[in-house]
């Protein structure tokens, strides 16, 4: 378990160690070990196990929402237009792009209830609000962006601003043997405590310290489980007859 939470410190990402390190503190708080004592916590078995189960599932969710981040990331920036095409859409030279309709004439403007009317080319007096609503909406484009650049820092929160649905869908895909993989390891820690079917409503003490470092390898056992199902789904997707055959005749 060691070896294994100093890989994802020494690996991950600086955002989801944060949310790591910020699902411990909520759970544990103050109850955490300090230089002063030592705090134990009475818990039964079988809430023991399912607490394990349920962070494992967190730690998996927390690899799904980078994966989603780095595609919202990649997306934006492919989509992102450039600043020469939206001032080309917003000018009157003939044969471009408008972004609002053709007028003619000359209208009447007045910038106040006092002030005086002026007249001025209908078509000139269009662009020039068009090109300000454009301007516009970049802006509010830019202050989006940066607010969900500045949530995107912060994994958890991340997450915690998701719909139900959508947080929902992050563990959605899980496979079978993930979870049984899952169930394995809770079940083997538990019996390794003394517990077996009989015991699961027995009451036992843990040491805060100890129980920190139990919540921090089942997320990252999670983390790491639900990065090996990917990694083998695309090898699967690789090996797949279609793309075998697609492969040996692009090399012939």
């Amino acid at each position: 378990p060691g070896e294994m939470v100093g890989q994802f410190m020494a690996k991950a990402s600086p955002e989801v160690q944060g949310a790591v390190k910020n699902t411990i503190i909520g759970l544990l708080g103050s109850l955490r070990a300090s230089p002063a004592f030592e705090a134990s916590i009475s818990t039964t078995h079988r809430a023991l196990a399912s607490l394990m189960y349920q962070l494992e599932m967190t730690g998996y969710m927390f690899r799904n929402a980078e994966y989603r981040q780095a595609l919202q990331r990649s997306l934006s920036a492919a989509l992102e237009p450039a600043d020469d095409d939206e001032e080309s859409s917003s000018t009157s030279k003939e044969g471009e792009t408008r972004q609002y309709p053709t007028v003619r004439g000359r209208i009447s403007v007045s910038f106040g209830e006092d002030s005086e009317e002026v007249e001025v080319d209908a078509e000139s007096y269009v662009s020039e609000l068009s090109k300000e609503v454009q301007a516009l909406k970049r802006q509010l484009a830019n202050l989006q962006q940066e607010k969900e650049q500045e949530t995107a820092k912060d994994l958890l929160s991340y997450v915690q601003s998701m719909e139900a649905s959508e947080m929902q869908s992050l563990t959605d895909s899980v496979s079978p043997q993930v979870l049984d993989a899952m169930k394995q390891l809770v079940d083997t820690v538990i019996k390794g405590m003394g517990s077996d079917a009989g015991k699961m409503d027995e009451m036992t003490q843990v040491p805060a310290s100890t129980l920190a470092q139990l919540c921090m390898w089942q997320l990252v056992v999670g983390y790491n489980l639900r990065e090996m199902e990917a990694r083998e789904s695309i090898k699967n997707r690789l090996l797949e007859p279609g793309l075998e055959s697609d492969s040996e005749e692009s090399e012939e």
